[in-house]
């Protein structure tokens, strides 16, 4: 797959890809380093299974349930 994601065209203006992805996590305690270690096979899985590049990503979003 090719990850030159800007594309320069005739008028100067540059293109860039976006896209969104989505994921969610149990865990088996409510503990921060079982907290950490859901959110970090998540990211890494979304990442891989996407084929995503780490220059591309720009922003991620963290919400909890009150539970």
């Amino acid at each position: 797959m090719d990850h030159n994601y800007l594309t320069l065209k005739k008028d100067a203006e540059y293109l860039m890809r976006v896209r969104g992805l989505r994921g969610a996590i149990t865990v088996a305690e409510n503990s921060k380093e079982a907290i950490l270690e859901g959110a970090s096979l998540l990211l890494k899985t979304l990442i891989e299974e996407n084929d995503v590049p780490l220059e591309e990503i720009c922003s991620v979003f963290f919400t909890v349930t009150p539970d």
